[in-house]
């Protein structure tokens, strides 16, 4: 009776330990750690520490040595260095947020730094033309599609369309629906749901 007890009291404790795990990492060599994880940032970047209840120590690791991780309920990649427009800015290290993960095209969400590092808006000022130009930083978020072979930036505005097309191009009748605008920028999980479909 007594090591029926005993052996209870350990099943729960340990079980009461794996509910405070909160997620996982995946090591950029494909190592998964289960674990508990807290967010970090110091003058290197952003990093995780993760607590897998079994070491004595905590493992801290750097987001760009990490190729996804998962943090209570939200599933992220880090993206290598790629063109997400073309071959004028290249994005490096960007954490995207999995929207959709399975079928022959991947969604993500996420910030591209220094993308649009600056927007220039007119203010009111005591010159003598009456107004002055100041900058500020604008984050700029965006969908990124994978295939089997890259990774594609889908942009809002004027350029959705040109950007949406490269890797949705043999999909004609989808393609037909977004050039219609039925599909729009705001719709991008139904579009990928739809491809991925074979609609």
């Amino acid at each position: 009776m007594k090591f029926y007890s005993i052996l209870l009291c350990l099943l729960l404790s340990s079980n009461s330990y794996a509910q405070k795990f909160n997620g996982y990492v995946i090591t950029d060599q494909n190592v998964k750690i289960n674990g508990h994880l807290t967010l970090l940032k110091d003058a290197q970047g952003k990093k995780i520490s993760v607590n897998d209840g079994k070491s004595y120590f905590v493992r801290t690791f750097y987001i760009h040595d990490l190729k996804s991780y998962a943090y209570k309920k939200d599933t992220f990649m880090v993206l290598p260095a790629f063109y997400p427009f073309g071959s004028d800015y290249l994005a490096e290290d960007v954490v995207v947020e999995v929207r959709i993960s399975k079928g022959k095209l991947k969604l993500y969400y996420g910030e591209l730094p220094d993308f649009y590092p600056y927007t220039y808006t007119t203010v009111p000022t005591g010159s003598p033309n009456g107004v002055g130009v100041t900058a500020h930083k604008k984050r700029c978020f965006t969908y990124i599609i994978q295939d089997d072979e890259s990774l594609y930036g889908v942009q809002k505005g004027d350029d959705f369309i040109k950007s949406i097309s490269i890797p949705l191009a043999d999909n004609e009748i989808l393609m037909k629906r977004i050039k219609n605008k039925e599909l729009k920028y705001k719709d991008m999980v139904e579009i990928i749901t739809l491809y991925n479909a074979g609609y």
